[in-house]
């Protein structure tokens, strides 16, 4: 079984056999793992929101362009629908980096004190005057890893999700890129050698004005 799966209080009943001052090294580095994961976490929610900032942003300006080029007469439809494709892909970026941001069931260091309460405890000892060092602190180590490994799996969800996210805003982004840099050069290129227009077409040419004589 790998670090990274769940185990059960059996894996830790032998620690009861550390001295105390191991079993308090052993709570103490995993409280500084779940505080260095708390941080990470917050950490991770901020990007993950500045990447939806920009994606609303930038889907945001996509419409208003949508509008524009619909509103002209006649209307540019190739990049009318290549504003459509690239807000479209934008705002479900936008969706999966605030699904990654959105507040979750975190567990957090230390422990409620009610949790000592040794009704609660895995091997209960007698009655509270028995309870041994040793005994509280294995169980302290079961509460730690059962909490980093809760911690582990949804930070491990969040990123999958914000990967989503950057994922589908780079290749909308560079489909859209490409396609707008292919279409303006091929139209440039078809206007001035065959007078052929690809995109909007281009305004007719004015009659020359008649020469007096």
């Amino acid at each position: 079984m790998s670090t990274q799966e769940k185990r059960g209080f059996s894996d830790f009943s032998s620690f009861q056999q550390f001295p105390v001052e191991v079993l308090r090294e052993i709570v103490r580095e995993g409280e500084l793992e779940m505080q260095a994961r708390l941080e990470t976490a917050n950490a991770a929610d901020q990007r993950a929101l500045t990447l939806v900032g920009f994606q609303i942003t930038a889907a945001t300006a996509l419409i208003g362009a949508t509008y524009f080029l619909y509103s002209q007469h006649p209307v540019d439809k190739l990049f009318l629908f290549l504003c459509i494709f690239e807000a479209i892909f934008l705002i479900t970026a936008a969706y999966f980096g605030i699904d990654s941001a959105k507040p979750k069931q975190f567990r957090f260091p230390g422990n409620d004190p009610w949790n000592w309460n040794i009704s609660d405890w895995h091997e209960k000892p007698a009655s509270y005057q028995n309870a041994q060092v040793n005994s509280a602190l294995a169980e302290q180590c079961y509460c730690l890893h059962t909490s980093l490994y809760h911690n582990r799996k949804s930070m491990e969800e969040n990123a999958e999700l914000t990967k989503k996210s950057v994922k589908i805003t780079y290749w909308s982004a560079a489909i859209f890129i490409s396609f707008s840099i292919i279409i303006i050069f091929l139209d440039f290129f078809l206007r001035r050698h065959f007078k052929i227009a690809i995109s909007k077409p281009a305004p007719p040419e004015s009659a020359p004005l008649p020469v007096p004589r």
